[in-house]
C-alpha cells in the first residue's frame, strides 16, 4: 500500500506540513478568545511549545523526517535520551570528530557509509549514465538528477504496519553542474542542453529496501519515476483559479 500522499485517487493530498502551517496561522489570529474552542486549542498548543522538554522533542521529530533517509544511506542517528523531565543530548554515544578541511567522508568509530543512489544511476531498469556525458535528455529522465538535496522516506504498509525497511525515497535534485552534465560543458549551448539540464533537476522517486547487505535500490520498480521542470503538475486549493497561475501552455491544472 502506498503512502496517502502518493494515492492518485485523492484529489486533495493529506499534507501534515500544510496542516502545521494552518495551525500557526490560526495562532496569529487576534480574534481567538481563550474561552472559545479555538482559543482553548491555541492555549494548548502554546503551552506545549512553552515547555523546554517538549520543544526539544518537537525539534527531534522534525529532524526525524530527514534523519530516517540519512540512516538509510548509512548514517545512523543517535536516539533521543531523556531523564528527569529534560531532553538528553541528541549526540549521545557519538564520538566527536576534529575539524578538518580534507576532501573526504569522515565518520566516527562504529559508523559506516556507502553510496546508495548517485547522479546517473537508473531509477528503475533504464540506462546507466555514460562517463562521457553523452546521455540525451530523455535518458537523463530515467536517471538520478544532480546535487541531491532534501529527501523523505515514505514507508510501505506491511501487515497494517508502516515498514521501516521498505518504501519510497523521494530526493530533490537542487541544481545542475553544466560543465559536467554536457559534452563540451557550456560551450555550444543548445536547446538539447537546456532540455537535459531541466531533466537533471527536480525529484527522483525510487523504491528502496533494506536487506542483509544493507539498503538497496529496487530495480525494476513500478513506483520509480522522475519529476522535472517539464512534468505536468496538478494544483489545488485557493491558488488554483488565480489569474496568475495559467501558463503560456494552457490553464492551470
Amino acid at each position: 500500500m502506498l503512502h496517502p500522499w502518493f494515492d492518485p485517487s485523492h484529489d486533495e493530498f493529506s499534507n501534515p506540513m500544510r496542516d502545521a502551517r494552518t495551525d500557526l496561522l490560526a495562532d496569529s489570529q487576534p480574534d481567538l478568545q481563550a474561552d472559545s474552542p479555538a482559543g482553548s486549542q491555541k492555549d494548548v498548543r502554546l503551552n506545549a511549545l512553552a515547555d523546554p522538554f517538549r520543544r526539544r522533542l518537537f525539534s527531534a521529530a522534525l529532524l526525524s523526517a530527514t534523519g530516517g533517509a540519512l540512516a538509510m544511506a548509512g548514517w545512523p542517528l543517535p536516539a533521543l535520551a531523556a531523564s528527569g523531565g529534560r531532553a538528553g543530548s541528541l549526540l549521545h554515544g557519538f564520538a566527536s570528530l576534529a575539524v578538518s578541511s580534507a576532501d573526504e567522508v569522515r565518520l566516527a568509530p562504529g559508523f559506516a557509509a556507502k553510496p546508495l543512489f548517485v547522479w546517473g544511476d537508473p531509477i528503475s531498469d533504464g540506462p546507466q549514465a555514460r562517463a562521457d556525458a553523452s546521455d540525451s535528455a530523455a535518458e537523463q529522465m530515467q536517471q538520478a538528477g544532480m546535487h541531491h538535496d532534501g529527501m523523505h522516506f515514505f514507508p510501505f504498509s506491511e501487515n497494517d504496519q508502516s515498514s521501516s525497511t521498505h518504501g519510497l525515497l523521494c530526493i530533490n535534485h537542487e541544481y545542475t553542474d553544466d560543465g559536467l552534465l554536457h559534452v563540451g560543458g557550456t560551450a555550444d549551448w543548445s536547446a538539447e542542453k537546456v532540455a537535459k539540464s531541466k531533466a537533471a533537476t527536480g525529484v527522483s522517486v525510487i523504491e528502496v529496501q533494506r536487506g542483509k547487505d544493507g539498503w538497496q535500490v529496487v530495480r525494476p520498480s513500478k513506483w520509480a519515476r522522475r519529476i522535472s521542470a517539464d512534468t505536468p503538475c496538478r494544483l489545488s486549493g485557493p491558488a488554483r483559479a488565480h489569474p496568475a497561475m495559467p501558463t503560456t501552455t494552457g490553464a492551470a491544472t
